[in-house]
């Protein structure tokens, strides 16, 4: 349908298309190179957590002197403590967004989504993980 310039589908032409794509594409090749590249079959999290490029830190304490200027370094999120700090500074970004570019706020949101992202696989994996051993 792409092909022939055809980009928007109905709700009733939708299976007619579907059931062909997904037939040709979820193969038994396809579906064994899924669960290993996901590191299902054979087991192994640490291939995902490896792509997931995470760089763990311990945070350094807040600062508690008042008359410090609070910087905020643009990055994806791998702690509790950065993603509270994130979300203060986009509101305060937003709260002071008037006729200026959104760009900053565009930035700190797709760092928020990406480090909310991986901190959320990793807890999947980690979830797993405990399960297997509690079942043990």
């Amino acid at each position: 349908m792409i092909r022939m310039q055809i980009t928007h589908i109905t709700k009733e032409d939708f299976f007619d298309v579907f059931i062909p794509a997904f037939e040709a594409s979820i193969t038994p090749d396809n579906v064994r190179v899924g669960f290993r590249v996901a590191g299902l079959i054979p087991f192994d999290p640490e291939s995902m957590i490896s792509r997931l490029d995470l760089k763990l830190m311990t945070p350094s304490p807040p600062n508690s002197s008042p008359n410090t200027v609070k910087t905020w370094t643009p990055k994806t999120l791998s702690t509790a403590y950065e993603a509270t700090r994130s979300s203060t500074t986009l509101k305060r970004k937003i709260s002071e967004h008037q006729n200026s570019s959104p760009t900053h706020i565009f930035e700190v949101v797709d760092l928020v989504i990406k480090g909310l992202s991986k901190l959320t696989h990793r807890m999947v994996l980690l979830e797993a993980e405990n399960k297997e051993l509690r079942s043990k």
